[in-house]
């Protein structure tokens, strides 16, 4: 449906908006759709948040049904200079960001007047960031379009009254339980992770309709089972610690997102922590990330002759199998150099990190860049010996 409405031929620039609450895999659909849309083959991990890479225009081994491309990454708090500064390097309009907004917003509306462009605007939060935006982009008669992922009708409504939403909707218990699934038992196919006994069956769709058909959470639960003992008692005693009264589904999803947090390792719980501090959507280098671990002292010398590096590496790689982090795949590379973190994770991340006096995080007006990160954030020094 939203393949079709995106290279559908229109009289002018339509806005598709896909909404729905956070965890219910917005950004996933709109990152299939775009990829497809501009001839990339699509690799995700896990079915949870996978944004496409940002590349240079014209860099898809396949046509693109449009000229340009780019994809947003917007979040509650943006800065209307570093967004522009993304679609920029993404449609190559090289445009002068030391100017005024006004400016800037004319010359990239030049830049897209006469090409089919497609901007994904994703995790829009207020109507004002919707309207800073909408004059630069031309309303054109070429098939040009905009696809936004909201948790918000009112944004939806706003952004095109003539162009009905998408409303994504909660997964069945059936497709809830396969995803559950094959996140507790990573490495075993569906037959192989359904031959349990009985008893454990009905324990996991239990653990499963928990999750109120939310992907992000039936990854998160899941992958915190994949780290336990596949016993009965273990199973059991996780069920029985979310009896929790709400029926609403998001806050059961951040429930579940906390309830992964808690059983982290004490020190594992700080590097999670410090992945608040990356801009939403960021793709951060593994090998950064585990130098500014181990240099803000979170890592701690195991005994023997471990290097810190090696546990780093492992608490990652943890921290990926729980799927509160997820690896970027690249094309035609085995091994991923870079991760990110869902946009709910992060705010847990970033919420946890105040409330512990952990993590400080402020950003500047002007785009930041992955590498100025550490000189934005401000990490207390971990007590205890955990």
């Amino acid at each position: 449906m939203i393949m079709e409405r995106l290279l559908q031929p229109t009289e002018h620039r339509e806005v598709i908006v896909i909404v729905g609450m956070g965890g219910i895999g917005k950004t996933t659909l709109a990152s299939l759709v775009f990829n497809k849309a501009r001839g990339v083959e699509e690799r995700n991990t896990w079915s949870g948040q996978a944004p496409p890479k940002a590349t240079d225009p014209g860099s898809s081994s396949k046509r693109s049904h449009f000229d340009v491309c780019a994809w947003v990454p917007v979040g509650q708090d943006p800065d209307t200079l570093h967004l522009f500064s993304t679609i920029s390097i993404q449609i190559g309009a090289n445009l002068d960001l030391s100017r005024d907004v006004a400016e800037i917003k004319h010359h990239m509306f030049t830049f897209l007047l006469d090409k089919r462009y497609l901007i994904v605007l994703d995790d829009v939060w207020r109507e004002e960031t919707w309207h800073e935006l909408v004059d630069a982009f031309p309303m054109s008669t070429n098939g040009s379009k905009i696809l936004m992922t909201t948790r918000s009708k009112v944004i939806a409504i706003s952004a095109d009254p003539a162009s009905y939403p998408h409303e994504l909707n909660p997964l069945s218990d059936e497709v809830s339980f396969h995803l559950f699934l094959s996140k507790v038992f990573p490495n075993s196919n569906l037959n192989q992770a359904m031959s349990y006994p009985p008893l454990m069956e009905d324990l996991g769709r239990q653990l499963s309709k928990k999750c109120g058909g939310l992907p992000l959470a039936l990854v998160v639960l899941g992958g915190l089972l994949s780290a336990k003992e596949k016993k009965h008692d273990v199973w059991s005693s996780i069920l029985n610690s979310m009896n929790w009264n709400d029926n609403e589904a998001e806050k059961q999803c951040l429930k579940i997102l906390a309830l992964s947090y808690d059983d982290l390792p004490y020190r594992m719980k700080l590097c999670f922590l410090y992945l608040g501090a990356f801009r939403e959507e960021s793709e951060i280098s593994i090998s950064k990330l585990t130098k500014l671990w181990i240099g803000d002292d979170l890592i701690p010398q195991q005994s023997g002759r471990r290097r810190k590096e090696d546990t780093a590496t492992d608490y990652l790689n943890e921290l990926i199998q729980r799927c509160l982090v997820q690896p970027v795949l690249l094309k035609h590379k085995q091994r991923s150099t870079r991760v990110r973190v869902h946009a709910l994770l992060r705010e847990l991340a970033i919420s946890e990190g105040r409330e512990n006096r952990f993590l400080y995080c402020e950003y500047s007006n002007q785009a930041v860049s992955e590498m100025e990160m550490e000189t934005l954030s401000s990490f207390g020094s971990p007590s205890g010996t955990q």
